[in-house]
C-alpha cells in the first residue's frame, strides 16, 4: 500500500471575487502548487474532491494526474464532506492519506516528506503554536472519521484524542 491525498476544492468563496482554486501564485495556481508539492514527495494517488467550478477544475488540472471526485452536494455541505468523499475512495487504496485544502498551498514537499517519516497515527505541521495543513491520517483511523457527522466532532474529539496518543507534530 502506499500513501495518497485528499484535495478539498468544492466549496464556494462568498468572500472573494476571484475563484481562489485557480487563482495564480507566481507561475501556478494554488492548487496545482498542492498537487505539485505532494507528488514531488512521492505520494501517488492524489484525489481532488470539486464542487463548485468542477468542470472548469477539471479541464484546468487533467494533466496533473489526478483522480476527479465531485461533492455534488457542495451548496449546502462544509468541506468536511468533501474530505469524507475523497477518504471513503481511498479509505481502501492507501496506507496513509493527507488531507489538504486546495487553497493552501504554501507547504514544502520537504514538510510532506518529513511528515512521512514520521511513524504515527496523525502528523500534523506546526508553525509558532499553530496547527497547519496538511494533516497525514494512518488509515486505520478513516472509518471513524467517516462515522463523525461533522467537522465539529472530529476538531473537538477525535483528533484531539488521536493527537494526544499516537502523533507527531512537525515544527518548522
Amino acid at each position: 500500500m502506499h500513501t495518497g491525498a485528499v484535495i478539498a476544492a468544492a466549496e464556494m468563496s462568498s468572500r472573494m471575487v476571484q475563484f481562489r482554486e485557480l487563482m495564480k501564485v507566481g507561475n501556478r495556481t494554488m492548487t496545482e502548487r498542492v498537487i505539485v508539492n505532494f507528488k514531488q514527495a512521492g505520494v501517488q494517488e492524489i484525489v481532488l474532491v470539486a464542487g463548485h467550478r468542477f468542470e472548469q477544475l477539471e479541464k484546468e488540472l487533467r494533466g496533473f494526474g489526478v483522480t476527479f471526485l465531485e461533492n455534488r452536494n457542495y451548496e449546502n455541505t462544509q468541506m468536511f464532506e468533501s474530505a469524507k468523499i475523497g477518504l471513503e475512495y481511498l479509505k481502501d487504496k492507501c496506507e496513509r492519506i493527507f488531507f489538504c485544502p486546495a487553497d493552501i498551498p504554501f507547504f514544502l514537499a520537504k514538510t510532506v516528506e518529513t511528515m512521512l517519516a514520521c511513524d504515527a497515527d496523525v502528523v500534523q505541521p506546526v508553525y509558532g503554536e499553530r496547527a497547519g495543513h496538511p494533516v497525514l491520517i494512518r488509515a486505520c483511523l478513516i472509518s471513524r472519521i467517516l462515522a463523525l457527522t461533522s467537522a465539529i466532532s472530529l476538531f473537538s474529539s477525535c483528533i484531539p484524542s488521536f493527537m494526544s496518543r499516537n502523533s507527531n507534530r512537525i515544527t518548522s
